[in-house]
């Protein structure tokens, strides 16, 4: 499991990096008086696919884990999940 953690992490630290950048360079576009509409649509979908990426990989590592799981840790998991 920590193995799947540090390959995650290995590949969404960039990725936020990324997204820190987007959304700078959206902020920036939007401090004009005038805003170029498409500009900040254009950036704004660049940064929603950087997020996009992160949610991957993070929905990626939770199979992974899951599918490593023990009969008992996943009915512990179940269990877990009844009581929310």
């Amino acid at each position: 499991i920590l193995q799947e953690i540090r390959k995650l992490e290995e590949v969404v630290t960039p990725l936020q990096w990324k997204i820190a950048e987007h959304v700078n360079s959206l902020r920036e576009l939007l401090t004009h008086d005038a805003v170029a509409e498409s500009q900040v649509v254009a950036q704004a979908d660049r940064m929603m696919s950087v997020e996009s990426a992160v949610k991957r990989a993070q929905l990626e590592m939770l199979v992974r884990i899951r599918n490593v799981l023990s009969a008992e840790q996943k009915e512990t998991l179940r269990a877990i999940r009844r009581r929310k």
